[in-house]
């Protein structure tokens, strides 16, 4: 079959000569017998022969691409008009896509990032999160961290000191997450406070990708902290959507704001912990009446993805 449609495609026109040569013989013929018109329109019966040879769909829509282009080359404000909107559709549709992807597929680089969750209290961020003492206290979950992801920090390079974005968490929170690094490692709860693990990006522009970074010191707010490791390429925060500290660190100002995030205990889902948070409303209601308010209920939920419920 593919050998027949490739034979009429080379051999079309050669066909065509042919078919032309076989009407005019017949008209001939009728016209020695008396009878020119027996044999019918000679036009009309050529089209009818070359269809059968034709691949109508394509040559139309070649036809009308040629068309297109002729009509398009005599309005070239059109073209550009065209064009224009063209680049604008594919770019508003790419970066709906691309949103769609950070917000709602991506994970967070930590372990198992299913059973981490967001402890708030209160339905906005303009309410005080629950302490992170508060939340381990409760046994509700495997572990609780902390940090506070609205931070800057000075850094002194030697030759001047600019202002970088940190991020600054409690001793467990490596630990906890389970964040891979590509250099080095996160620090661990017997760590010192003076230790800080760099953002990829910080890393190359900042110190030259310093192999051998791992065990230097940096001065940050004019005090040195020894590098542990450095942060996969890949990194994507607790919080996300493009949100990267340029250096992480154990130590926090006394009475700092920290966001609680929460690892649930194995087979637990996110609707059984709310529907638990409830008596725990109750019991840290009744015991720091100032802090908690029922008004604001405790509420998780995930990190990433879809929260399920059960």
């Amino acid at each position: 079959m593919i050998r027949r449609l490739l034979l009429k495609v080379l051999r079309r026109r050669r066909l065509e000569e042919e078919l032309k040569a076989e009407l005019a013989f017949h008209q001939e013929m009728a016209a020695a017998g008396n009878n020119a018109t027996a044999f019918g329109n000679r036009a009309v019966i050529l089209e009818q022969g070359l269809d059968l040879w034709r691949f109508n769909r394509i040559e139309n829509l070649w036809r009308d691409f040629v068309y297109a282009l002729r009509t398009l080359r005599k309005s070239p404000g059109f073209v550009a008009a065209a064009l224009l909107s063209l680049s604008l559709g594919i770019g508003l549709n790419t970066a709906i896509f691309s949103l769609a992807v950070e917000f709602l597929l991506s994970q967070p680089s930590v372990r198992d990032s299913k059973s981490l969750v967001y402890v708030r209290q209160g339905g906005n961020s303009h309410v005080l999160p629950p302490t992170i003492d508060d939340l381990r206290r409760s046994g509700l979950f495997e572990d609780v961290v902390g940090e506070n992801d609205e931070t800057f920090i000075n850094f002194d390079n030697g030759a001047e000191t600019k202002q970088i974005f940190a991020a600054q968490a409690t001793q467990n929170f490596f630990t906890v997450l389970g964040i891979p690094t590509q250099l080095g490692r996160g620090w661990s709860e017997s760590d010192p406070k003076e230790v800080v693990v760099l953002h990829p990006h910080f890393w190359r522009t900042r110190l030259e990708g310093d192999p051998g970074i791992v065990g230097k010191a940096i001065r940050l707010d004019g005090r040195l902290y020894t590098v542990l490791g450095v942060l996969s390429d890949n990194y994507r925060s607790l919080i996300g959507y493009g949100f990267s500290p340029d250096v992480l660190m154990p130590s926090y100002m006394d009475g700092a704001i920290l966001a609680a995030y929460a690892r649930l205990k194995p087979g637990m889902t996110v609707g059984q912990v709310n529907a638990a948070m409830v008596a725990l409303d109750q019991h840290l209601h009744h015991e720091f009446p100032d802090r908690y308010d029922l008004q604001q209920r405790l509420n998780a939920t995930p990190v990433g993805g879809v929260a399920a419920c059960g």
